[in-house]
């Protein structure tokens, strides 16, 4: 007689604090099936009635097995694992990272970025994705995420499914996602699933805590760069809602303020703020609230001998609102629905007096979203899981300049200004047709239209990723995919500046449009503390854009020819063209109870070629680097000491340098010097020095009766290696023209303090 079939359905839980916990599995030894929660703690089975055992585990907590199953609805509660880790459960923790049977997947845990050694002590999520295979940073101590030959606007980066548009402070050496008030963060190298769009290069899903549901907690610490607090807690007795305030702020100007002389003034501070708010109306329906809001100021103020000053400043910022609700329905199915507010900002202010007339110069780019999405998750059998959605999202943006006298009325002005529309519809199945093999595949429809013109565009994008095991220990996987996306930043050659502008798709300026074909392998050799992972990929993307020949973002010379602004359009200075990019990454793992440790290599090329530039034949883009390796770790040597490393080495990207010199003589009468201008004959024609250095952290632990407490002693390129940050040209001591390569950060100790309640 066949068993009897029943539906069960509930919710994964953080014991301690009550918080729903994403991508807990469960497993059904018995008949050999399982699932995963959602982003909600939410999953959804069929089982057979009657006693029968089920494993519920998560990365980071310890396994529950229950052994009495009733059918309807469940909730459990894992405990998170402690400092020191039993061996067999250290065999589990080889899923986080790099390893993983999703192509192109990676996912970190909290407790990876807290161990890792970063600059000035500060922990930080977008470091530890620097560190895989795949991803790397080509400007010295900056923090532009380029994964895969992609640039940094081609990342989608969320934050409670908000979009942030510049996700780094102090112009790139910190992500403005404060490790505090996090709970997951995970990266898709490109092939992402059909749910996420808009990008073509990979997506960062960043989702805050819920806030503790069953008692007031918090954290926090001290540095030498910012200092931070975090506190979370329960708003009514029943534990069904809950709040998380996490901010942050530097203290570098106050710093900068006790050795600057009296004629000079420096603005150099940021901060940001992280709140959620989350109600549970019933056992079907909850909303959340969530906002983050962030800022950096920068500037200097100069006063000479004669009483004029000069003032140069940058300020930009980031903000995102999001709005849920989601509600079970019946057994199977959950439904979320999301409203988003999202912006970025940025404005450049530069005041300088010339023959006795002070001149004001102002550039302003603002971008702000408002969007609607509806989310269906299906469970439509143990072999099925089927995600549907639909959305809108209005963008806006905003460009303007300002040029005058500060003393006088004289004055131009230019303003544009965008409002364009974009929508999708996507359907996506994971399907699991045996216990080996696993199907994702999925289909996104999207439209962006400006609001002011009849210009659209829109694209049908499929996805396919393909799990396969092979054996216990091998694991193969592969996927292909179409994305397009309808956001361009518009870069100048530096490092990822906030000045970058976002501009929309739109006549003459095309989407991007990128496919990408990856093929991989996993293998965990059965009962070891060993797994690797090794993924190939191809990828090209087209209607690329970048600055013509000799453009910037500063097109004028707004001091000495106001008048012409209202004549100049940022957009007359942009070409197109397309690119390509292919690697071979290969990522290790070792965990015990005192040693973990992580190797990433990447070998890997990026090609770009645009109209107008090298006669439209490929070049090296920026991003280019061939190699790319990565050991970091953390080793337990003591019950209370935990000492991190990390060492890094990159060869050399590309720069533009000139081929020659051409000397140009004075007119008649002019008894300077002849005129000398650089020549140019490719673009990014030489290559910077390889890059390496070792960062250390030495970690005391406490643990208090309030809590646990601990030092930090950090060491940032831990050797002094002297790398390029940029380039310059000067005379030598010769008086010839000479290329120097300047190196931005030495050694650099740290100490930190921080506390857990």
């Amino acid at each position: 007689m066949l068993a009897q079939k029943a539906a069960l359905n509930g919710t994964i839980t953080d014991a301690t604090t009550g918080e729903a916990l994403f991508g807990a599995t469960i497993y059904l030894p018995q008949s050999a099936t399982g699932t995963t929660t959602n982003a909600y703690g939410y999953f959804a089975l069929t089982v057979d009635n009657g006693e029968q055992p089920l494993i519920v585990s998560m990365l980071g907590y310890r396994s529950d097995t229950l052994r009495s199953l009733k059918v309807g609805s469940l909730s459990v509660g894992l405990k998170p694992l402690g400092a020191d880790l039993a061996t067999v459960e250290v065999t589990a923790r080889t899923r986080t990272g790099a390893v993983t049977n999703t192509t192109g997947m990676v996912r970190l845990s909290m407790r990876q970025i807290e161990e890792m050694p970063v600059l000035f002590g500060e922990k930080d999520a977008f470091k530890a994705l620097q560190l895989q295979a795949g991803v790397s940073n080509p400007r010295e101590g900056f923090g532009g995420l380029y994964v895969r030959g992609g640039s940094p606007d081609q990342n989608l980066i969320l934050l409670d499914g908000a979009p942030v548009y510049n996700a780094f402070h102090l112009f790139g050496f910190l992500s403005v996602f404060n490790a505090d008030a996090l709970t997951s963060v995970d990266l898709y190298k490109g092939g992402f699933p059909a749910r996420y769009g808009g990008r073509v290069a990979s997506v960062v899903d960043v989702r805050m805590k819920e806030g503790n549901r069953k008692k007031w907690s918090g954290s926090g610490g001290i540095g030498l760069l910012t200092s931070r607090l975090t506190l979370e807690g329960p708003l009514s007795k029943d534990g069904k809602a809950s709040v998380l305030i996490s901010g942050r702020r530097t203290y570098l100007d106050l710093l900068l303020g006790l050795v600057t002389p009296a004629s000079e003034k420096n603005i150099l501070n940021f901060g940001d703020l992280n709140a959620k708010v989350n109600y549970e109306i019933s056992d079907k329906d909850r909303v959340y609230l969530s906002a983050y809001t962030g800022r950096d100021n920068f500037g200097s103020e100069f006063t000479s001998s004669n009483g004029n000053k000069d003032r140069d400043a940058f300020n930009w910022g980031n903000r995102t609102l999001t709005a849920r609700y989601n509600r079970k329905l019946g057994a199977r199915a959950f439904l979320n629905v999301t409203a988003i507010g999202a912006g970025f900002d940025f404005k450049v202010e530069n005041e300088e007096t010339i023959r006795d007339t002070t001149y004001s110069l102002t550039y302003t780019s603002v971008i702000n979203d408002l969007g609607l999405n509806a989310d269906l998750d299906w469970f439509l059998s143990d072999q099925h899981t089927l995600r549907l959605g639909t959305g809108v999202t209005r963008h806006t943006f905003d460009l303007g300049t300002v040029a005058r006298q500060v003393s006088g009325r004289e004055g131009a002005a230019s303003q544009s200004n965008t409002v364009a529309n974009e929508y999708h519809l996507y359907a996506e199945d994971e399907f699991t047709p045996t216990a080996r093999l696993t199907i994702n595949g999925g289909l996104r429809l999207t439209r962006f239209q400006s609001v002011d013109s009849t210009q659209s565009y829109g694209s049908v994008e499929p996805r396919l990723n393909v799990s396969y095991t092979a054996t216990p220990t091998v694991t193969l996987k592969g996927g292909v995919s179409f994305t397009q996306q309808y956001l361009h930043l518009l870069s100048n050659s530096g490092p990822g500046l906030p000045t970058s502008l976002w501009v929309p798709a739109s006549t003459g300026i095309p989407p991007q449009r990128g496919w990408q074909y990856a093929a991989g392998v996993t293998v965990r050799p059965s009962g070891s503390r060993l797994a690797f992972n090794g993924e190939a990929y191809y990828r090209t993307i087209e209607n690329i854009i970048g600055y013509s020949n000799g453009a910037t973002f500063l097109l004028l010379d707004a001091f000495n020819s106001p008048e012409g602004i209202n004549r100049i359009d940022v957009l007359d200075n942009i070409t197109g063209g397309d690119g390509r990019a292919y690697g071979l990454e290969i990522s290790g793992q070792y965990r015990s109870k005192k040693l973990d440790a992580n190797l990433a290599y990447t070998l890997a090329r990026v090609d770009h070629r645009l109209n107008g530039v090298n006669d439209f034949n490929y070049f090296p883009a920026n991003q280019d680097r061939r190699h790319d390796l990565n050991l970091n770790g953390t080793w337990r040597f003591h019950r209370r000491l935990t000492l991190s490393f990390a060492w890094m080495y990159g060869s050399g990207v590309p720069v533009t340098l000139p081929s020659g010199l051409a000397r140009f003589p004075n007119l008649p009468g002019d008894n300077s010097s002849d005129r000398e201008l650089s020549l140019y004959n490719n673009r990014n024609n030489a290559r910077l020095r390889a890059v390496h250095r070792l960062d250390l952290g030495l970690r005391w632990q406490r643990s208090p009766r309030w809590g646990e407490a601990h030092w930090e002693l950090g060491i940032y390129n831990a050797y002094a290696r002297a790398n390029p940050f940029f380039i310059s040209m000067s005379s030598n001591e010769r008086g010839e023209e000479a290329i120097f390569q300047t190196a931005l950060l030495p050694l650099v100790p740290s100490l930190s303090y921080a506390f857990k309640f």
